[in-house]
């Protein structure tokens, strides 16, 4: 079913602002997070299968986020189908059940972050500094796994409920590509996760909650 949305302006703005974020969030890890260095490249073939893994879970959830949070947002742009038929596509629950989670998430890690630092009297925490421990947070929380839990939820009850129904238009289709990476992120990290975790080939950040952490 088309609903006749073309791609347009305010679409491409929006992308192009959710790829800024994604640059700036990276640009954080790098440069001020000193437990996570950049993408790594090594030349031994034999550890390339060990490093896409590695990256494909470190760092494609900083662009992954903010591109489901623009399709969610550009999802209730007119024109559009009424809300009963949006929650029946695939792409439309993905982008719903990501952004929960994420939004969810993000409110607890600021809760944490602000009850970390009433005890030393920091009233101001939200800097420059405090965006590392955010993100630090982030991956220690496994958000980007329970984003793809999330969706792999969504889509099995549209499955089992027989509500499957894509729309031929591309906010779907790529509703359900961000969709699949976020469900491949589930499985990466629920099967070759602890491999990665403990493999000496890379240096992988301590919890940033615990005592001392920093």
């Amino acid at each position: 079913m088309r609903t006749g949305r073309t791609f347009g302006l305010v679409d491409a703005m929006a992308f192009i602002a959710a790829i800024a974020a994604g640059f700036a969030s990276y640009r954080v890890c790098i440069e001020r997070w000193a437990g996570l260095g950049p993408i790594p490249f090594s030349r031994q073939p034999d550890l390339w299968p060990i490093e896409f893994l590695y990256g494909f879970t470190t760092w494609v959830p900083l662009w992954l986020a903010p591109w489901t949070v623009a399709l969610l947002l550009l999802r209730f742009r007119q024109p559009r189908p009424c809300l009963r038929r949006l929650v029946r596509q695939p792409g439309f629950v993905a982008d719903v059940a990501a952004s929960l989670v994420l939004t969810v998430g993000v409110v607890a890690i600021v809760l944490v972050l602000v009850l970390r630092c009433l005890p030393t009297s920091r009233l101001v925490f939200w800097g420059a500094s405090s965006w590392p421990l955010f993100f630090r947070c982030a991956f220690d929380l496994q958000l980007p796994t329970l984003m793809g839990a999330a969706v792999a939820v969504g889509w099995s009850m549209l499955c089992l409920g027989g509500r499957w129904r894509p729309e031929r238009s591309w906010l779907d289709r790529l509703g359900r590509a961000l969709g699949y990476c976020w469900v491949a992120l589930l499985l990466i990290n629920a099967f070759l996760g602890p491999w990665l975790y403990l493999s000496n080939h890379f240096q992988i950040p301590p919890p940033a909650l615990r005592m001392g952490g920093g």
